[in-house]
């Protein structure tokens, strides 16, 4: 449940299960817009250590952002982890270094992932494999457009379970 993993039940839940060395202050910024503009809801990050989760609170909070929407998630098997993601509302795939084998695992488990296109590889990667899910709609071009598409996301739920509904429908047909 939420609860056992330090989630309120009532909040939209953005995560980013990607090691912290991917969290670099382009998508930083753009994750902190993104929980301005969503009031009440959490990022759930995987837990690293306790400094690097400090300063990514203490940056947080520079930035006008209650440290306690941070959730940190602590380090369990894959089947266990995989099995919580489903707990989360939407996945914001990294900027520089997308999340490669971590976002195949999530849209795997059915979590609607969300990805800015790059111009090197490794910053395409995330938009190849939403693509191939069957979800072009995830996929943006720009971060303001990552950020008004998380957004927006976030404030019509019913457009969030079709798009969770549809990525569930394309398990056994997409690439």
């Amino acid at each position: 449940t939420r609860r056992e993993v330090g989630l309120p039940d009532d909040a939209f839940v953005f995560c980013g299960f990607n090691s912290s060395y991917k969290i670099e202050p382009e998508v930083f910024a753009a994750w902190m817009r993104i929980l301005e503009h969503t009031p009440g809801s959490m990022l759930w990050l995987t837990g690293s250590n306790e400094s690097t989760e400090a300063r990514l609170k203490n940056a947080a909070e520079e930035q006008g952002i209650e440290p306690a929407r941070f959730v940190f998630a602590e380090r369990v098997t894959m089947a266990r982890h995989l099995a919580r993601t489903r707990l989360a509302d939407l996945y914001l795939d990294p900027f520089i270094y997308n999340g490669g084998s971590t976002m195949v695992c999530l849209l795997k488990a059915g979590l609607p992932t969300l990805t800015r296109s790059g111009d090197r590889y490794h910053a395409r990667m995330g938009a190849s494999m939403v693509r191939a899910a069957g979800l072009p709609d995830m996929v943006c071009e720009t971060t303001e457009g990552y950020i008004a598409r998380a957004v927006h996301l976030a404030a019509h739920p019913d457009e969030l379970a079709a798009i969770r509904h549809r990525l569930a429908d394309n398990q056994t047909t997409a690439p």
